[in-house]
C-alpha cells in the first residue's frame, strides 16, 4: 500500500548519504535510467564497463563511482561466447561476488520466468540492475506494451532488500536527415521516448562520431538528469571493449563551440580526402561543433569553403593562403596587422 507524507516531514528528510552509486544524480539508487545508441555501437560493451566499474571504482563516462556496488544484468542479445569477449580482459576473481549476468533470454511476459528472476534478485541482492535490451521486454511498440513492460520491471524492485537502480539498454531510432540533434535533444531519438524517456530519471546516448574504420569514436551525451545538472558531453575511444577518453577531443557542448570552426581544425578532419557525411563527423569531433554548424561549414559561401577541394565526391584539404586562423564564423581572414573579426554564435 502506498504511504503519504506531510510537507513538514519531506522538508525535514534527510536523504540517505549514499543514494549517488555514479555521477552528481546521475546513477541512483531507487533511480531508474536509460542507455541508448545505435546497434553495434558498444551499449552492451558500455554496461559491462558500468558493472565492472562498479567493483573496480573510478569512473564511468567520466562519472564517478562513489562506492562499491554489485549489480545483476539480464540480457537478451548476447551469447556466451560474446560475454566471454567482454569480461576476458579483466581479472574476473575480483567480479565473481559482484556481478551476475543471465543467458541471453527475456520473457517478462512469462510468470515462470520473472519468478526465476525474482528468485536470483532475492539471492544474490544487487544494488543495480540492467536489462539489455528494452526491445526485448516490450511485445509490441504500442503503448499498451510500454505501459505493462513498466509494471513488470518496477516489481524486480520488491524481490531485493536494497533501493535497486535499474539501468535499461535501449535503440536509438535509425537518423533520418543530415541535421542531428544534440544535447536535450537526444532523448526524442530514443525508441519509444514519450513513455520511456518520461518513465526514467536520468538518459544517456551514446553516438558513433566517425564513419571510418580508423578508430571508433563515441560522443556519449547526458540528455536528462532530474536529479542534478547533465554535465558536458564526451568524446571516447572504443577498442577491445574498453572506452579511452580522447583528450585532445573537444566533446559539442564544450566552451569551444563559441569559437567557431577553424582552418586548422578543418585541416585535421580531412587529414585524407573522404566523403561529405565522414568530413561532417571528423569536423565535428576535431571541432567540438553541432552537426549543423560543421554541415555548414562545407556549404558555398562558408568562409572555409576556399580551403576544399572535390575529387570525385571525395573532399579533401587545400592550403591556399597560409598559416591563418580563418573560422566558419567569420567573414574576413586576417588582417595585415594580425587582427581578425569573429563573430560568435
Amino acid at each position: 500500500m502506498p504511504k503519504f507524507y506531510s510537507p513538514s516531514y519531506l522538508a525535514a528528510y534527510e536523504p540517505p548519504e549514499n543514494v549517488d552509486l555514479v555521477g552528481e544524480g546521475h546513477l541512483q539508487r531507487g533511480g531508474t535510467a536509460i542507455l541508448g545508441g545505435a546497434a553495434g555501437i558498444g551499449k552492451s560493451f558500455a554496461v559491462t564497463n558500468l558493472a565492472v566499474a562498479g567493483v573496480t571504482g573510478g569512473e564511468w563516462f567520466g562519472l564517478k563511482v562513489h562506492e562499491k556496488f554489485k549489480t545483476l544484468m539480464i540480457q537478451g542479445e548476447n551469447s556466451l561466447s560474446r560475454l566471454k569477449k567482454e569480461f576476458a580482459p579483466y581479472d574476473t576473481a575480483l567480479l565473481d561476488d559482484w556481478i551476475r549476468v543471465s543467458e541471453s533470454y527475456i520473457d517478462f511476459s512469462s510468470p515462470a520466468y520473472m519468478a526465476s528472476v525474482g528468485k536470483e534478485i532475492k539471492s544474490f541482492d544487487p544494488d543495480c540492475i540492467i536489462l539489455d535490451p528494452w526491445n526485448h521486454i516490450i511485445t509490441d511498440e504500442k503503448l499498451d506494451s510500454y505501459t505493462g513492460a513498466i509494471k513488470q520491471i518496477e516489481t524486480l524492485r520488491k524481490f531485493g532488500s536494497k533501493e535497486v537502480l535499474i539501468l535499461i539498454v535501449a535503440h536509438t531510432r535509425k537518423p533520418n536527415s543530415d541535421n542531428k540533434p544534440s544535447g536535450r535533444d537526444l532523448l526524442n531519438e530514443i525508441s519509444g521516448s514519450h513513455k520511456l524517456g518520461s518513465y526514467a530519471r536520468a538518459v544517456f546516448v551514446m553516438e558513433c562520431m566517425n564513419d571510418d574504420n580508423e578508430k571508433s569514436l563515441i560522443r556519449f551525451t547526458c540528455c536528462k538528469n532530474n536529479n542534478g545538472s547533465l554535465g558536458a558531453p564526451t568524446v571516447w575511444n572504443f577498442a577491445k571493449g574498453r572506452f579511452t577518453k580522447e583528450a585532445d577531443v573537444p566533446a559539442v557542448g564544450s566552451s569551444k563551440k563559441r569559437k567557431g570552426i577553424t582552418k586548422e581544425q578543418l585541416k585535421q578532419a580531412l587529414a585524407k580526402p573522404v566523403a561529405k557525411k565522414i568530413a561532417v563527423k571528423r569536423l565535428q569531433v576535431t571541432s567540438g561543433q553541432s552537426n549543423s554548424s560543421c554541415y555548414k561549414a562545407f556549404q558555398e559561401g562558408s568562409p572555409l569553403f576556399k580551403y576544399l577541394v572535390n575529387d570525385n565526391g571525395l573532399l579533401g584539404f587545400k592550403d591556399c593562403d597560409g598559416p591563418d586562423q580563418a573560422d566558419s564564423n567569420s567573414n574576413s581572414t586576417k588582417s595585415p596587422g594580425g587582427d581578425k573579426n569573429n563573430n560568435d554564435e
